[in-house]
């Protein structure tokens, strides 16, 4: 089941650094694919791949409702450690890695 609210903080970034904050990075999201059913399929840089149900956060709130329009939700880019959409809705890694599932080989 999909968190409903989106964390703020990549630690990511921070950890490639070397700095340690006592939190457990999320790796950084290299490819992201949409799928006709508001889901996206993820490659994170540790090589993983997973599938996140996007369809939770559609109704959460207006600035999320516009993903609900198929050709605005294909045009989702990957950004380092979140995944982002033209008009600046976003799902960070430590949103997305944990609770996706992972696709088999």
């Amino acid at each position: 089941m999909n968190t409903l609210q989106p964390t703020a903080l990549c630690v990511d970034e921070f950890h490639d650094e070397g700095i340690d904050f006592g939190v457990p990075a999320s790796p950084h999201v290299v490819r992201v694919r949409p799928n006709d059913d508001f889901s996206l399929t993820i490659a994170f840089k540790t090589g993983e791949v997973k599938r996140f149900d996007v369809t939770p956060y559609l109704n959460t709130s207006e600035f999320f409702r516009e993903l609900a329009d198929p050709v605005y939700f294909r045009k989702v880019l990957p950004d380092g450690c979140s995944v982002e959409w033209p008009n600046g809705q976003s799902l960070c890694s430590d949103t997305l890695y944990p609770n996706g599932i992972p696709v088999g080989d």
